[in-house]
């Protein structure tokens, strides 16, 4: 069943009444950000004292590379009480980590065959169309000869590069020092993890994915390939990450990039691996009523059964999508929201005038953007329109400046509260929306705090 029409209104009288007051945007808390990575990662202090001035709630700061996992412990404790810090790998840099079986001893990974097993031109595909065997040995041996063309040139991007390209980290060696940071860090998450099969590989002192995709490349100069990391790397790698996280009890934010059929594969794998552990669902026969329970109960374990939460973060995804993960993972799966995402670039000058904006920006530096309103992508209306509100997250995905991270919230924030259903029972208020949020995060995020320092 499709949600109702969302209410249009707008909501100038009410931001008069409630914008600078901390019982809105105090309770809500920014899921999923990249403030490691302002002032290209080098000013931690700077960008600490703008996390300390934000009217939001907290923070959470994702890892992504190797070299951000420190600075997202600094910034910890820097801001303890602002700052909620996640350690993980992000897949873009899934390349850097080696998972070949150590034979004993001490293993010397060698850096240009590691590069060709894990770089590839594309991804294999999921499933093999049957035909004629006439065609099919055909197609095979055209795929065949295009496979070594691309090998070759791989290849020889590799040696043309090989100076430049980062000694691989052994897996299990990365997974020791994700453990300690989860372990000595008190209610930390894991995050940033997850698949990707869009992104290309790319060379960067820095390694951050703010300063990778951005256009002017400023945190020095970026050398991007044409090769993918093999989603089965990635997928090696985030199984890993994954189960550390189960094991420990900790909540993951997760990044899936037209990768939702192996995302969905690798949860079937984790639920037949770990049971209610991950799922919190306590047997098969008892899923539907879980899927029942709204708010299922807390316990000293986390949630009444366990489980793990995960957050799927800024998804594009469709809603069918969404009903099939929350079948799987009824208790513990959420979705968050950035207006980053979500907004289409605006429109030229010799475009139609933009309608009025139902939820105008309140703060004097936003006034270009009231005349200027931002526009919403109708797929992701259609996402968070499909998202229970019980388990909806807000995040501002931001890589820049902390301070602004308040802005960026306040817009998705105002997206959302747009997209709920207004009726004279239920009035569409930003307060109860506000409370709703907040609630969903406490539930996603309790399971940290129980006994953070020791494995469940």
């Amino acid at each position: 069943m499709m949600p109702p029409e969302p209410s249009t209104r707008s909501l100038q009288g009410e931001e008069e009444e409630y914008d600078s007051q901390e019982e809105i945007w105090g309770r809500l808390t920014d899921v999923h950000c990249h403030a490691n990575d302002a002032f290209e990662g080098e000013d931690l202090a700077r960008a600490a004292a703008e996390i300390g001035g934000l009217g939001t709630g907290q923070v959470c700061v994702m890892s992504s590379s190797l070299d951000s996992q420190w600075k997202t412990e600094q910034l910890r404790a820097l801001q303890p009480h602002k700052v909620v810090p996640a350690f993980g790998l992000h897949p873009w840099f899934s390349a850097t980590i080696s998972i070949t079986n150590e034979e004993g001893g001490q293993r010397i990974v060698d850096r240009r065959d590691h590069y060709r097993r894990v770089l590839t031109k594309r991804h294999p595909p999921l499933l093999v169309v049957q035909a004629k065997k006439s065609k099919l040995r055909h197609d095979d041996e055209v795929a065949h000869q295009k496979d070594d063309e691309a090998e070759e040139l791989l290849h020889a991007w590799i040696d043309r590069h090989l100076h430049l390209l980062p000694d691989p980290t052994p897996l299990e060696h990365f997974l020791t020092d994700l453990r300690a940071r989860l372990v000595r860090s008190p209610g930390s998450m894991m995050g940033e993890v997850g698949l990707d099969k869009l992104f290309t590989f790319h060379i960067h002192p820095r390694s951050s994915p703010s300063a990778a995709g951005s256009p002017s490349g400023q945190s020095g100069m970026i050398i991007r390939s044409k090769y993918k990391v093999l989603i089965a790397h990635q997928l090696h790698i985030l199984h890993a990450q994954m189960s550390l996280a189960i094991e420990l009890g900790r909540p993951v934010s997760l990044h899936c990039v037209q990768a939702s059929t192996e995302l969905l594969g690798l949860l079937e794998v984790l639920t037949d691996q770990w049971g209610p552990r991950f799922t919190g669902v306590p047997s098969t026969r008892n899923a539907l009523h879980a899927s029942s329970e709204p708010h299922p109960k807390q316990s000293a374990s986390g949630s009444e059964h366990g489980g793990v939460n995960l957050c799927w973060h800024s998804p594009t995804v469709s809603p069918e999508l969404i009903q099939q993960i929350l079948r799987k993972l009824p208790r513990t799966f959420y979705f968050s929201y950035s207006s980053h995402l979500a907004a289409l670039h605006p429109p030229s000058s010799s475009s139609q005038p933009l309608p009025p904006s139902p939820s105008p920006s309140p703060s004097s530096q936003d006034e270009k953007k009231q005349k200027n309103p931002p526009l919403y992508s109708s797929r992701a209306r259609r996402a968070i329109q499909a998202t229970p509100i019980d388990r909806l997250l807000l995040e501002s995905d931001h890589g820049q400046h902390p301070a602004t991270i308040d802005r960026k919230l306040r817009d998705i924030f105002r997206l959302v509260l747009s997209l709920q259903p207004s009726t004279p029972d239920q009035p569409n208020n930003a307060l109860h929306l506000a409370a709703q949020i907040e609630a969903n995060w406490h539930r996603f995020y309790s399971p940290a705090l129980v006994h953070p320092s020791s494995p469940h």
